[in-house]
């Protein structure tokens, strides 16, 4: 169990490594600004894609916090009354602000459609880039 703990942790290592050695260039396909619960548009990618949170100017009193999670979901489809729905691909960004400067990215491999599920108790910029 050891051996499978230690080997797990040294992949999750790799990828971060890869993720901040990324050095292509990326262009902003998509942009939504927010707070609170928000669906994004739906949107195509044929390649890999980043989606990147910026916190907002949410006025951070004593210390205080809040949470940005997006959501990404593929296969997206809208019912007949307008209510989007999709295959749940997994949270994407789970992070915390505590002031206006704090911002991340995480690079997605999929490809198609796919809409974003954005949650956050104050307010955010979320961007989707492709390499150019």
């Amino acid at each position: 169990m050891r051996k499978i703990f230690v080997c797990v942790c040294v992949f999750a290592m790799f990828l971060l490594i890869l993720a901040a050695c990324d050095t292509r260039n990326w262009h902003v396909t998509h942009s939504w600004q927010g707070q609170g619960t928000e669906h994004s548009d739906i949107f195509t990618v044929s390649s890999d894609w980043k989606i990147t949170y910026n916190c907002g100017q949410t006025e951070l009193v004593g210390g205080a916090t809040y949470n940005v999670q997006v959501a990404v979901y593929s296969h997206p489809v809208t019912d007949n009354t307008g209510n989007l729905s999709g295959d749940d691909a997994g949270i994407a960004i789970d992070a915390v602000c505590r002031s206006s400067s704090d911002s991340g990215s995480v690079v997605e491999t999929q490809r198609g459609d796919f809409y974003l599920v954005v949650r956050s108790e104050g307010s955010y910029t979320i961007t989707v880039s492709e390499p150019s």
